[in-house]
């Protein structure tokens, strides 16, 4: 059978990844072509200013650590936020102070406060208390659950030679 140049078979899908030397060729070539680009022109971009002053003095990176770890908070700073603290404790103070109830509502609040605090305890030993009991019935339960079980395992395999005999 003779193939004509135009009967070629059709070229196969691609449909993976590239691997192995493909990949290789591929990112060879990527580099190569970003590689021949012209760097930057950056003569004239910095100021005056910038050209005459002097390179950075290169130091160890443990004493720049050990500096960093002490923080920077000096007396002044300190004196600052501890003016600022005492200036809002007495906003807070005066804040309380401030009549928002009027004085039978607040005594109204207080005397029921007063009545609850005493009993608030005691509720909540009573439900400790019935809490212990309801596990202490669903424990036996479960108890009472599990014996069933297994008697009817044991009479379902009594019943089982019974008949069978």
């Amino acid at each position: 059978m003779v193939r004509r140049m135009s009967e070629r078979p059709p070229l196969p899908a691609l449909t993976s990844r590239p691997t192995g030397p493909t990949l290789t060729l591929g990112l060879v070539l990527a580099l190569t072509v970003t590689g021949c680009a012209a760097p930057p022109d950056l003569r004239g971009q910095a100021s005056a200013a910038a050209r005459a002053a002097p390179y950075p003095s290169l130091v160890p990176i443990e004493g720049l650590l050990a500096e960093a770890a002490l923080g920077r908070l000096d007396a002044d700073t300190v004196a600052q936020f501890e003016a600022r603290i005492a200036g809002l404790q007495r906003r807070g103070a005066a804040l309380r102070r401030q009549m928002v109830l009027t004085r039978s509502e607040r005594a109204r609040l207080e005397a029921r406060a007063a009545r609850l605090r005493p009993a608030a305890p005691r509720q909540a030993a009573e439900i400790d208390t019935r809490i212990a009991e309801l596990r202490a019935r669903a424990e036996d339960l479960r108890r009472q659950i599990l014996v069933t079980d297994a008697d009817r395992a044991r009479m379902e395999a009594a019943l089982a030679r019974a008949n069978g005999s």
